[in-house]
């Protein structure tokens, strides 16, 4: 799980692939996408849309990433699902990636 060429698996979405990542900085992950031509490329180039650190950071929570919901068809809010610290129960999120924000 550790391997830096590790294959980044993804949700197709609209015209987007989503996918989450956990690596050595960014160990809680990051949501990101990439257009779909771009994904067939080595090296896509990912707009990160959370950073859970920082999330984590922020909001002094041991947030750990469940999953998200469809987002809507144009592409506004979407629900994300955390967990405190990993458990069972989890907090639903409204995200809207056009302000980069979860509320």
């Amino acid at each position: 799980m550790d391997a830096s060429d590790r294959i980044p698996y993804g949700d197709l979405d609209h015209q987007y692939v989503f996918n989450f990542w956990q690596d050595a900085q960014h160990p809680k992950g990051v949501w990101r996408r990439t257009g779909v031509a771009d994904y067939a490329n080595a090296a896509p180039d990912w707009d990160i849309l959370l950073d859970l650190d920082q999330l984590a950071a922020d909001e002094h929570e041991n947030w750990v990433w469940k999953g998200r919901g469809n987002a809507r068809p144009s592409l506004q809010r979407c629900l994300l699902h955390l967990s405190r610290g990993g458990g069972d129960a989890v907090v639903v999120r409204e995200f809207d990636p056009a302000r980069e924000g979860v509320s």
